[in-house]
């Protein structure tokens, strides 16, 4: 044990020590600098999808917009004489997006419909994209919350615009329903990720589409958000990006996700990107693996050299001690000779 002791002594030993820990050190600087790059690339995807996503939605609600404020304008024209049918034929102003134009009158019951003559009683006054705009003299569009269409039957968002009558009382609703799904197909284009959601957002809160691989993406079509993170940062800047904490990951899949966000200008929307862990670091993970084979295998070889020095210096400590006892026998057999 003592000799096993003295061999570890040495410059060899201290020195592989030394190499040891410079070879993890610097693994684990390499680490956490590949690491701190996935990061920032998640960071430059996540707002470069935003802001694709928030040109899209832009595009999409404001040209609805235009085509809403134009059959408007018709319509308060000449009210007793608008002829729907003569704006829809040819599809002139139905897109994939949009499932049906409608006109509710004061008293919320829908009189005319791009979708055709309305044969039955449909009444919107309980709704809130109704109520906003009786209870409201600004002229604003209205974004609802998803629910499923009363003339259409498909999960559809409303834009809608409030009516004047000539003397400035309030006259109805004209409205747009943009389906969901076909606005989710949108979604599908964009590569987030094996494991990412992208997600529109009102300013209230609440989701209106969401889409992802995972098939429970849409299930949480109408859910609350409003107590995340995402509206603390918002107040403070329009744009930006955080990693969701283990409430929400527990709520949303339990997937861990680097959040990005960006407010739709002029429009009470937030285009809404998450990205997943796994995905943002599933590169740097490869190349860390890497990294640590490299250090095992160079981390051994000192390990190999530090054990034949230790073996040298054992054989060297042994045959020194050997030669030692042999004298000491020589010297006592001269001395009593």
């Amino acid at each position: 044990m003592f000799q096993w002791l003295r061999a570890l002594n040495q410059t060899t030993t201290y020195l592989g020590v030394v190499v040891i820990v410079a070879i993890w050190g610097g693994v684990f600087v390499l680490a956490h600098a590949e690491r701190e790059r996935a990061n920032e690339e998640g960071l430059r995807q996540g707002s470069n999808l935003t802001r694709v996503f928030e040109e899209y939605i832009s595009r999409v609600i404001e040209g609805t917009d235009s085509q809403l404020l134009l059959l408007r304008k018709v319509y308060e024209h000449d009210p007793v004489h608008f002829d729907f049918a003569s704006w829809t034929d040819g599809g002139r102003i139905l897109s994939d997006l949009t499932v049906h134009f409608s006109i509710a009158g004061a008293d919320g019951i829908i009189t005319l419909s791009s979708l055709g003559p309305v044969n039955s009683r449909v009444d919107i006054d309980k709704f809130e994209s109704f109520k906003f705009h009786v209870n409201s003299t600004v002229d604003q569009l209205y974004i609802s919350t998803p629910s499923i269409g009363r003339l259409s039957g498909k999960l559809s968002i409303q834009l809608t615009r409030r009516l004047t009558a000539p003397d400035g009382s309030f006259a109805g609703v004209i409205g747009a329903s943009l389906d969901v799904l076909q606005l989710e197909k949108f979604y599908d284009s964009i590569d987030i990720g094996r494991a990412g959601v992208i997600t529109l957002v009102g300013s209230d809160g609440i989701i209106r589409a969401r889409s992802g691989r995972a098939p429970t993406a849409r299930e949480f079509i109408g859910t609350s958000v409003s107590q995340t993170r995402m509206f603390d940062l918002s107040r403070q800047s329009p744009a930006g990006s955080y990693w969701n904490s283990s409430s929400t990951t527990h709520r949303f899949e339990g997937v861990d996700r680097l959040i990005s966000y960006r407010a739709v200008q002029g429009l009470p929307l937030f285009a809404v990107v998450g990205l997943a862990e796994s995905d943002v670091f599933q590169q740097a993970e490869l190349t860390i693996q890497k990294y640590h084979q490299a250090g095992i295998a160079l981390a051994a070889i000192v390990l190999i050299a530090m054990t034949i020095g230790l073996k040298r210096e054992l054989q060297l400590s042994t045959a020194t001690a050997a030669l030692q006892q042999t004298n000491a026998r020589l010297g006592d057999q001269t001395f009593k000779l």
